[in-house]
């Protein structure tokens, strides 16, 4: 369902895209118990243009590790420009993340909206 929603199709527009009834594709996404053929994951890898691992890795499942995985493989599909901008980010919270270890709440990881803040007492 991730794929798809990445294109922005419908169920309808990727069982157009690849020949894979409506209903299936409602059923292996629901993990309805349904196990596809290997010829159905090939019409859906072929549609969606990605890997087998792209389309049967289970971001749900696979923990925080794997969506990075998933992320970081986009990611290289976008313009340069933007992949300089990710891996600023990257490099700018990981390098905070170590000093924030090593001094402790001295540090403030730039990033707002994005992480849980220790609230400060009322002045």
């Amino acid at each position: 369902m991730r794929l798809r929603r990445l294109k922005s199709w419908t169920q309808g527009q990727l069982s157009d895209a690849s020949g894979v009834k409506v209903g299936h594709i409602s059923k292996l996404e629901r993990d309805d118990d349904t196990d596809p053929k290997l010829s159905t994951i090939y019409k859906l890898m072929n549609a969606l243009g990605c890997s087998a691992d792209d389309l049967l890795t289970d971001g749900e499942r696979v923990g925080p590790s794997g969506r990075l995985q998933g992320a970081f493989k986009r990611a290289e599909e976008l313009p340069e420009e933007r992949q300089e901008i990710i891996l600023h980010l990257v490099e700018t919270y990981c390098t905070a993340y170590g000093l924030q270890k090593v001094l402790g709440d001295q540090v403030v990881i730039p990033l707002p909206g994005l992480l849980q803040r220790k609230s400060k007492p009322a002045p």
